[in-house]
């Protein structure tokens, strides 16, 4: 088990400097609200013990390495509310651990890659603002652990699939400002009744939307 890694307000450097001023190895590393600027280095998947890589926050640009995808242990990526772009990686197929990934606020492009449903561990999955290609809903039947679901203004087409009223651990459900068409389904009724607590399918292009007692949370 290696060590912790935390860094409280770097000052605007870039992450290579950080990480010189900690210890390695590392088994979390939280960097989230540092302000720190400059791309993610690929170095860090050299770390074989990382398990959890927290961003969040920062002044980060660039694209995500394609390398990270050889680290097999690593259970949550959060990198929200940067300047990030490109595509999630193929490579981030293999990363059959993950239970925790938030890329949203970035200026990702491309579609939701279909392998995203094979992320069974999952239980909280925030992506937001993708750009170019439009997607539909990936299959996230087997998902069953899934807490928060969130695909915010990515460019989603087709329909709601009826399965999403099955993912009984789901308490948040945002869709809103994509491009969904036809019926909500009705088995989404079930969520209503066993779990769900936040629902947003606003800004879509629904034939019927049913009537939903859901309270505002934040998300």
């Amino acid at each position: 088990m290696g060590a912790r890694l935390g860094v409280v307000k770097a000052q605007s450097e870039t992450l290579p400097l950080v990480l010189r001023k900690c210890h390695i190895p590392l088994c979390p590393s939280s960097l989230l609200g540092n302000r720190i600027q400059g791309s993610i280095p690929q170095e860090l998947a050299n770390i074989a013990t990382l398990q959890e890589l927290f961003l969040e926050d920062n002044l980060l640009e660039g694209p995500i390495p394609r390398n990270f995808g050889s680290l097999i242990g690593l259970r949550r990526f959060v990198v929200s509310a940067n300047k990030l772009n490109g595509t999630i990686p193929e490579t981030f197929g293999n990363l059959r651990n993950l239970e925790d990934f938030r890329i949203d606020g970035n200026d990702f492009s491309g579609k939701i890659p279909d392998f995203i449903g094979n992320w069974t561990n999952m239980t909280r999955l925030r992506i937001s603002d993708l750009t170019g290609r439009k997607s539909t809903i990936p299959d996230l039947k087997d998902m069953q652990s899934l807490h928060v679901l969130i695909l915010r203004n990515c460019l989603i087409n087709g329909a709601i699939p009826e399965y999403f009223g099955v993912l009984g651990q789901l308490k948040t459900l945002d869709l809103s400002f994509n491009r969904l068409t036809g019926q909500i389904p009705d088995s989404m009724a079930l969520l209503n009744d066993l779990s769900i607590q936040y629902l947003d399918v606003s800004y879509n292009n629904f034939s019927r939307i049913a009537e939903y007692n859901c309270q505002p949370s934040n998300v």
